[in-house]
């Protein structure tokens, strides 16, 4: 047999379903997923992405083949893999009738290491250097803090799913949306992580917007990456400057304001949302009605939202406590208040229980506008 260089397996060109025996060194590696067939009967898949002198490629592991020994930056040899179209280029599949074994010595005396790959497929840039369109970017970051998956629906009536995780290194704070199978990756505040290849857009007139999908690798940064990377207690202090309230501009960004409640509005904490594209609907004598979607909405979503006045003795401003904040001011989630509403029938009924805030220090990160 002869060994296919990954950039020739790579080429669109060529018919889909060609078999190929090819070598490569593990750049990427996901956990196996597992999934029913229509048949009822249960599969899996891992998808790992490999890499030789002349590129790189996505490999998807299919049922037994998927639990493979080999680990990040090994090398790996794969007999009779075939070509798929994917996004945009070429992908192999693996299955039963294919092949993986560890290549001897002599088969990678030219296949470079890990490191030589990594530093070759990608260039490394800080939060602050990103520019809408990079591509094959590498960024070194931790991760600051992480929001729940929210499902939507997409234009095709399929559902759809992303989370929201904000980045940071030493230049910059970054939110990160994860796509779909990307938000199933799991995270702990303050984990050093690096980013490959993702997506780099305009988020209209917020800034940059770090996009990651099927294409992103995500992985835990290395001990060496680590070092790299200032503590979570070092990036609050770089990238969350405390300032007193008469110093806040317009449009200060990640700003950290410790003052007093002065004045907190404890009715109206709830706002209905439309379930499929979250944004606020409007009711009438019939229910709910979402003007984005054109639908009644039987069951909406909420949000909890918390206005309040701070002082800290050089000046006031009002203040809104969104979801998780506002469940941290209050000491009470969402359901809860849901639950106390739904009991006592009176949207009002905690209002006494929040206007207690009042004279209570605070300590926020926030963007001015």
């Amino acid at each position: 047999y002869e060994i296919t260089k990954i950039v020739d397996a790579l080429d669109v060109d060529k018919e889909e379903g060609l078999e190929v025996d090819v070598i490569g060194r593990i750049l990427t590696i996901a956990d196996i997923h597992e999934f029913d067939r229509m048949d009822g009967t249960q599969g899996q898949v891992r998808n790992i992405t490999i890499a030789d002198e002349t590129g790189s490629i996505r490999v998807s592991l299919w049922d037994k083949v998927a639990d493979i020994n080999q680990s990040l930056g090994d090398a790996i040899k794969i007999e009779s893999a075939r070509t798929k179209v994917g996004d945009r280029q070429m992908e192999l599949n693996v299955g039963g009738g294919s092949r993986i074994t560890t290549p001897t010595d002599d088969e990678i005396s030219t296949l470079p290491t890990y490191e030589e790959l990594e530093d070759a497929r990608y260039k490394t840039k800080t939060l602050k250097e990103l520019e809408a369109g990079d591509v094959d970017v590498k960024l070194k970051v931790r991760v600051m803090d992480i929001d729940d998956v929210r499902l939507f629906a997409r234009d095709d009536g399929s559902d759809g799913k992303v989370r929201s995780v904000y980045i940071a290194d030493k230049t910059e704070q970054l939110q990160m949306s994860l796509w779909n199978e990307a938000s199933d990756i799991s995270f702990t505040e303050g984990a050093a992580i690096v980013v490959e290849n993702p997506r780099i857009t305009m988020r209209d007139l917020n800034g940059i917007q770090v996009s990651a999908n099927a294409n992103t690798i995500i992985r835990q940064a290395t001990q060496d990456e680590a070092q790299d990377i200032p503590s979570i207690h070092e990036l609050k202090n770089i990238i969350y400057p405390e300032k007193a309230i008469e110093d806040i501009e317009d449009n200060d960004k990640h700003i950290k304001v410790k003052a007093t409640i002065e004045e907190i509005d404890g009715e109206n904490i709830l706002t209905p949302m439309c379930p499929t594209c979250h944004k606020g609907v409007k009711q009438d004598e019939e229910g709910y009605v979402c003007d984005r979607c054109g639908e009644a909405i039987m069951n909406p979503d909420y949000l909890l939202i918390i206005k309040a006045t701070l002082s800290d003795g050089t000046g006031t401003i009002n203040a809104t406590f969104f979801g998780s904040e506002a469940e941290e001011l209050i000491a009470m989630t969402k359901e809860e208040v849901i639950e106390v509403f739904e009991k006592t029938g009176d949207e009002s009924s905690l209002a006494d229980k929040i206007e207690d805030l009042i004279s209570h220090e605070v300590t926020m990160i926030a963007d001015a506008k």
